[in-house]
C-alpha cells in the first residue's frame, strides 16, 4: 500500500511539474463558472481489503454492490492535454455479507461516507481521456483514497467512466455516468 501511495504522489508531482513548466495563460486559474461543473453517479463492485476478525476468528466476506454520487468542477487550468479537476461525493459500498470461519455465524458490514479528491486528467484524443485521483474519504472507510481510470464522451453532455478506487479498508471497481450541463 505504501508503494502505491508513493507512486501516486510521484505521478502527481511529475504531472504538476510538467504542467507548470508550460508557460501559458491557460494554466492560470479562471473565475468560477457554472458551465465547468458536472454531476455524476454510478454503480460499484466492492471488496474488503483486510481480513476482518470477530473475537479472534477471521470472517470471509463476499463482494458487495454499491453506488456513488458526486459533483465535480473543472478548474479551467489547461496545459498540453492535461486538465485539473476537483470532485466531492458520497460512496456506499453496499452490504458485505460474511461468515465467521470458525463458527459459521453470519455477519454484515457496510462502508459509507463522503469523499473529496483532486483529479489530473489527460486527453488522449478529443473524446477519450485517462485520469488519476488522490484525496480523502470520510465516514466508515476514512483515510487516503486513490484511483485511476478512463473516460469516454458519448455525446456533448454525457460521459462514461470506468475506474478503480482504493480506500483504506476497501477497493472498488466503478462504472459512472457524468452529466455536463
Amino acid at each position: 500500500m505504501k508503494k502505491i501511495i508513493v507512486l501516486t504522489m510521484l505521478f502527481f508531482i511529475a504531472t504538476s511539474s510538467a504542467i507548470a513548466a508550460q508557460e501559458s495563460d491557460s494554466f492560470k486559474p479562471k473565475a468560477f463558472a457554472f458551465k465547468r461543473m458536472y454531476f455524476g453517479g454510478g454503480i460499484s463492485s466492492n471488496d474488503l481489503i483486510d481480513t476482518v476478525r470477530i473475537n479472534g476468528n477471521s470472517v470471509s466476506y463476499d463482494r458487495a454492490q454499491g453506488y456513488q454520487v458526486f459533483v465535480g468542477y473543472d478548474l479551467g487550468m489547461r496545459a498540453s492535454n492535461f486538465k485539473l479537476l476537483l470532485e466531492a461525493g458520497y460512496h456506499d459500498s453496499g452490504e458485505f455479507k460474511g461468515k465467521v470461519k470458525a463458527t459459521g455465524a453470519k455477519n454484515e458490514e457496510r462502508l459509507q461516507g463522503p469523499w473529496a479528491a483532486g483529479v489530473v486528467a489527460y486527453e488522449f484524443v478529443p473524446r477519450f481521456e485517462g485520469f488519476v485521483r488522490a484525496g480523502f474519504s470520510g465516514g466508515d472507510d476514512s483515510g487516503f483514497l486513490m484511483g485511476a481510470g478512463v473516460g469516454f464522451k458519448v455525446i456533448k453532455n454525457l460521459s462514461l467512466r470506468v475506474e478503480a478506487v482504493r480506500r483504506d479498508e476497501s477497493s472498488s471497481f466503478q462504472l459512472n455516468a457524468i452529466f455536463h450541463p
